[in-house]
This record gives C-alpha cells, sequence and structure tokens, in this order.
C-alpha cells in the first residue's frame, strides 16, 4: 500500500490476526481514539515512514495475543516514523511499544521518538528485536557515518509554525516554488530523500 491518511477515528493501520506480507510505505496518522499503528499477530509486515502524531495510546503498538489460535507478531519493520505528542496535555502512553508474548525478530529503526510518549518513547519486548537510529526525548540526533538521514518518504514540518513544505501549485516545472502550508496530506507535502 502506497499511502494511509488519517486524522480520528480508532485506529489509522490495524494489521491482525495472521496478516502477512504487507508493506505501508506512508503514514500520516493523527488523532486518533486508539493506537495510531496496532500490528497485532501478523508477520512480515513494514511501515516505511511519515508521522503517527497525538494518538490516545501508543503511537505504534507490535503485539501478539496469548492464543494457540493466532500467530505471533514476527519480522515486523517500523522504520523513519517521526511519532509524537505535542499537545498541551499529553495523552499517548508510549511512541513504539513492541509486547508479548511471542513477538519476535522485529526491527525498529530510525524513527524520530522524541517527546513520543508519556510512559516512555520506545518499549521493547523481544530480545530478538533490532533498535537502531532511533532519537528518543532527550537525546540528539546521531551522528551518522553515511552523512545524513536515511533514505525515505518525509514530510518536513517546520518547528516553530507546525507548516509542511510544500510544492507551490502542485507545480512540477523545473525550479518550481516552494512554500510553507498548514498539513493537508496532499502529495505536495511528500519528499522522497534518497543518497546519491
Amino acid at each position: 500500500m502506497q499511502e494511509v491518511i488519517v486524522r480520528g477515528g480508532a485506529r489509522g493501520v490495524f494489521g491482525v490476526s495472521g496478516s502477512s506480507g504487507f508493506t505501508v510505505e506512508h503514514v500520516d496518522i493523527g488523532e486518533t481514539t486508539s493506537q495510531g499503528i496496532l500490528i497485532q499477530d501478523c508477520q512480515n509486515a513494514s511501515i516505511n515512514g511519515s508521522t503517527v502524531r497525538n494518538s490516545n495510546s501508543e503511537g505504534v503498538r507490535i503485539d501478539s495475543r496469548d492464543s494457540s489460535t493466532h500467530p505471533a507478531a514476527e519480522n515486523v519493520t517500523i522504520q523513519n516514523l517521526r511519532v509524537v505528542d505535542d499537545r498541551a496535555n499529553p495523552q499517548q502512553t508510549y511512541g513504539i511499544r513492541e509486547t508479548g508474548p511471542g513477538t519476535a525478530n522485529d526491527a525498529i529503526l530510525n524513527n524520530d521518538l522524541r517527546n513520543a510518549g508519556t510512559v516512555a518513547d520506545l518499549e521493547v519486548y523481544a530480545s530478538s528485536t533490532v533498535t537502531r537510529g532511533n532519537v528518543l526525548t532527550g537525546d540528539e540526533p546521531a551522528d551518522d557515518t553515511s552523512g545524513g538521514v536515511p533514505d525515505g518518504r518525509y514530510v518536513l514540518e517546520n518547528a516553530n509554525s507546525g507548516k509542511h513544505l510544500e510544492v507551490a501549485n502542485a507545480s512540477t516545472a523545473d525550479g518550481a516554488n516552494v512554500q510553507q502550508w498548514p498539513a493537508n496530506g496532499h502529495p505536495t507535502q511528500r519528499w522522497i530523500l534518497s543518497s546519491v
């Protein structure tokens, strides 16, 4: 799946009960009443980037139910996300939370989790889960030997205005103007960064 954009509702993405082999390239999820993303009892699933904001539970949860009828969550990748609760009274308990039993071999990579959870920015259940390149509250982004931000799809948000950088008038011309504009989920506010 290329893109999921959600404002409100229970969850933005809910993978459940043995779903496997799915990828979501870009998410723009906010103001959900439960998790922004819940991946429960899924295998070989990937969420590859962008934003989860202001959920009323966990921003992202990877979970396995205690049941012999459901396979455990395994080989789930969460990468290149910005997970944050920037409300005056934050309610998002965890940025990314992995729970068990049976959850294993996941990868939580290159996520910006500053101010992501009131309990913890990141909680990992399985010793086999790989966490690398995540930035937590109080951390400065780690120096990267490749010289920059990991490849991926991003929304560029001004920290002061909260507005997103976009291509003016959805132009595709070389040298088109860019501008700040309120978040609207339009593709003109999506930027692909890749190594050269």
